[in-house]
Parts: structure tokens; C-alpha cells; sequence
């Protein structure tokens, strides 16, 4: 499925969020494409208030279930129709790794879908972050891999 297919099913499952009063986070390489070329986009990130992955975690089920989308197994807050997955995210997580609030969030509405944007200041502090985290496990398994080596 190419990219804007992939969008477009965004704008689809943000229509129905829209309707129980959910205006979602495009995020991930999906939301990415929307400011440089992107190759590859494997899955639709969409982060949404922590509440409906808590305690109206039920209703969000039933919401995509009515999309078509089933809960997959090995990943409680994804969600799988044919060859789409998407996966929700909490938005304490991404204003902790963006260091702002959600309403200071670019608002775009497009074919009756609202929801909001990162801009490239916030995917910068989030992908600076990712290679952080990576560099550091890298770095941990080098010294493994080292250890190894002395035995040998």
C-alpha cells in the first residue's frame, strides 16, 4: 500500500475518532511523509489522550472493531485489517519526548478529519532521542560482543 493510501486510511479511522470527541496525533513515518519524502511506511502511528487506552480502552476497541480492524494479539494498543496495522500511543509519552503540550500542536483539518501535526522541530527532538536510546544499546552490546571475544 503506498503512502497516500496509507493517509488516506488515517483520514478515515480520524473521521470516526472525530465522532466520540477524539482529535488524534498523526505521528510516525506516516506523519513524517507529510514534511519530507518518506521511502517506506510500514504502519499508521496515531497517538491519542491516555484515557482511551485506560479506562475507555473497551470503547476504543469497539470504535476500530466497527472500522473493521481487529485488536492485534501480540500488541494490545494495535490494530490490524488485511495488510494495515495501526498502533495508538499515549499522548503523555510523546509530550514528554516533544517537551510541549498537545494543543500547542499544529490543528489541520482535511476532508472533514481533524487532527494534529508534528512539526520538524518536534520529529527532530524525537528521532535525536531514538538514536540516543539506540547509540546507547549499540554501545552495550559492543561491550558484550568485546567480552566474548576476550574469552575466546
Amino acid at each position: 500500500m503506498q503512502v497516500k493510501d496509507k493517509f488516506k486510511t488515517f483520514l478515515d479511522v480520524t473521521r470516526e475518532l472525530n465522532k466520540h470527541e477524539i482529535v488524534p496525533i498523526l505521528y510516525g513515518s506516516l506523519g513524517l511523509s507529510r514534511i519530507i519524502p518518506v521511502d517506506q511506511v510500514n504502519d499508521i502511528d496515531i497517538v491519542i489522550p491516555n484515557i482511551w487506552l485506560e479506562a475507555k480502552f473497551n470503547k476504543l476497541k469497539q470504535i476500530m472493531q466497527t472500522l473493521g480492524y481487529e485488536q492485534d494479539a501480540n500488541y494490545p494498543h494495535e490494530f490490524v485489517k488485511e495488510d494495515i496495522n495501526i498502533g495508538f500511543e499515549p499522548e503523555s509519552e510523546l509530550e514528554e519526548d516533544i517537551n510541549k503540550t498537545v494543543q500547542e500542536l499544529n490543528l489541520s483539518v482535511i476532508d472533514d478529519a481533524k487532527f494534529r501535526e508534528l512539526t520538524p522541530q518536534d520529529y527532530k527532538k524525537i528521532y535525536s532521542k531514538t538514536l540516543a536510546r539506540l547509540t546507547k544499546k549499540t554501545k552495550a552490546i559492543e561491550s558484550k560482543l568485546h567480552q566474548l571475544d576476550s574469552i575466546s
